[in-house]
């Protein structure tokens, strides 16, 4: 139950005597803030998107074009991030150098290619679908070559071997499908208010990193706005989920659960969230009929063991369900 694309076929058959309609609603909230769209759930960050084959085949003949754009040499590297180098003017330079996150030759390919989709969708020589598939083809391209452990909280001290490759502008693998959907990026709590369904599955954040802080960098080219970057990591400012708040994180749960028109309620989370069990549970069960679910999943590290406030080897992945009555 811990892979997020196999929980979906579970959430779809449960509590039914036959398989779920194709006219069954299944909402899919992450956090209770705006969400940008590297949040810490990759795996279906990109496979909710309605493709077609004219709007595919335009997409494709943009990435072939994207593939020559060529990032000009630069004849010095920057080390002051508040420099601006005449290679390109976008946000790298505010990163490579003090800030490592790409390597130098990287990081001028990622500027250049950012850049260059703007300046075809402003001028028209792309569609609103090409812009938005070369734009998330470069943001999965570019992360195969940073240089961090996984995330984007720290740069590593020394290039690593993946990061030294020269990085290579690869179409965004989506899953074409007929199904319509609907994305929103606001306030969870909010939103919850004005929608309706039949399954709601809950994969907020569920300890006191945020997710804009892992993901910033991403974010910015994403952007492609003009900041001021924090720190030695480089933040940029982003809105903090309250979801990572230990002193108000239940009030907020238990403000979604209770608004929440849908049959069936499901949240993943884990033995070491700011919620324990027994939070969770009495939470759910004011609402309806609740159940627990729970696995044992190995521990993803990213960085060294004595480092972490949590140091064992496996952590006991949940998932709470709740039939709302």
């Amino acid at each position: 139950m811990t892979n997020k694309l196999n929980v979906i076929a579970f959430l779809l058959n449960f509590g039914t005597a036959s398989p779920a309609s194709e006219n069954t609603r299944v909402v899919r909230v992450l956090s209770s803030v705006s969400p940008d769209m590297w949040e810490g759930r990759r795996l279906a960050r990109w496979r909710i998107a309605k493709d077609g084959g004219v709007q595919t085949l335009r997409r494709r003949d943009a990435l072939a074009h994207m593939r020559d754009v060529r990032a000009p040499r630069c004849k010095e590297t920057l080390r002051s991030p508040e420099q601006r180098t005449t290679c390109a003017n976008f946000d790298m330079k505010r990163y490579n150098g003090e800030r490592q996150y790409f390597a130098d030759a990287n990081g001028r390919k990622i500027d250049t290619i950012r850049q260059k989709i703007e300046e075809w969708k402003t001028t028209g020589r792309i569609t609103e679908s090409a812009y938005w598939f070369l734009l998330a083809s470069l943001l999965e391209s570019a992360d195969k070559v940073a240089n961090t452990a996984s995330v984007y909280g720290a740069y590593l001290k020394n290039l690593k071997k993946t990061a030294q490759k020269e990085m290579v502008l690869e179409p965004a693998n989506f899953q074409t499908n007929i199904n319509e959907h609907q994305v929103f990026n606001t306030d969870s709590n909010e939103l919850i208010k004005q929608i309706d369904g039949d399954i709601l599955y809950l994969d907020p954040p569920y300890n006191e990193r945020q997710y804009g802080a892992n993901y910033h960098l991403l974010n910015t080219i994403a952007r492609y706005d003009d900041f001021v970057p924090h720190g030695k990591t480089g933040l940029r400012n982003y809105q903090k989920s309250k979801y990572c708040s230990r002193n108000i994180v239940a009030r907020e749960f238990e403000n979604l659960i209770k608004n929440a028109k849908f049959k069936f309620i499901f949240l993943s989370y884990n033995n070491e969230g700011l919620m324990s069990v027994e939070e969770v549970r009495a939470i759910m069960e004011k609402y309806g009929t609740y159940q627990l679910a729970q696995t044992d999943y190995h521990r993803f590290k990213a960085d060294k063991t004595e480092n972490r406030n949590h140091k064992a080897n496996s952590t006991q992945e949940y998932l709470h369900i709740l039939e709302k009555t």
